[in-house]
């Protein structure tokens, strides 16, 4: 979500009303076990919030990342990209004392807090939700380390001096909460443009094995 490259203008994205609707509860499956495993690992109850899906342009797909809830919010950024039959990167966005907050709700005393923590939580979040995406969609995919955006900063401030993806492209954003805390996150993954297409027609196969 943060690269931009030069030459020939990429198609525009489209994705339909159904294969929309068919992706989001893809999606909710995936992130449903993502909380769940965050929930088993805490002993927390987890809230999701349903998925949102928007095809967008390249310039504007912060804002689907910001959103109203998150614009103004000191946030931990982490970024984690995916490979292999689907290609894309993810996002999540936790509140600026993640680390804190996971020792506590682990039991665990210490002092300074390095990036370790909201790295793990990325990387349980984002594999779980975006590998069980694949996976119903019955594609092979790989994962990039985690790696720390920014920390500790305001989002839309942080984001001003990124550069952007060029293109049309498919972002999903899930919000949850742990209710223990009051602990807020956001998960938000990107297809890579030139996989639209491919990513349509994946849904349709899957909507046909399972509808018939």
């Amino acid at each position: 979500m943060g690269t931009s490259g030069e030459g020939a203008a990429l198609p525009a994205a489209h994705l339909a009303p159904d294969a929309q609707d068919a992706l989001g509860e893809i999606v909710n499956i995936g992130m449903g076990r993502a909380a769940a495993a965050l929930a088993q690992s805490l002993s927390v109850f987890v809230r999701m919030s349903p998925p949102t899906i928007r095809v967008v342009n390249g310039h504007s797909q912060w804002d689907v990342v910001l959103g109203n809830r998150w614009r103004d919010r000191d946030v931990t950024v982490a970024r984690q990209g995916f490979f292999g039959d689907l290609k894309g990167e993810a996002l999540a966005l936790f509140d600026p004392d993640v680390a804190a907050t996971m020792n506590d709700l682990l039991g665990i005393r210490s002092g300074a807090v390095g990036p370790e923590v909201p790295l793990e939580l990325a990387n349980l979040l984002i594999g779980t939700c975006v590998g069980g995406v694949a996976a119903q969609l019955s594609q092979k995919i790989g994962f990039y380390p985690p790696a720390i955006l920014f920390q500790n900063r305001e989002l839309a401030a942080a984001v001003a001096g990124l550069r952007q993806r060029r293109g049309d492209i498919v972002l999903v954003a899930v919000d949850f909460n742990v209710d223990a805390r009051h602990f807020l996150g956001r998960v938000v993954f990107a297809f890579a443009p030139e996989e639209t297409a491919r990513l349509e027609r994946l849904i349709a196969t899957f909507l046909t094995e399972a509808f018939g």
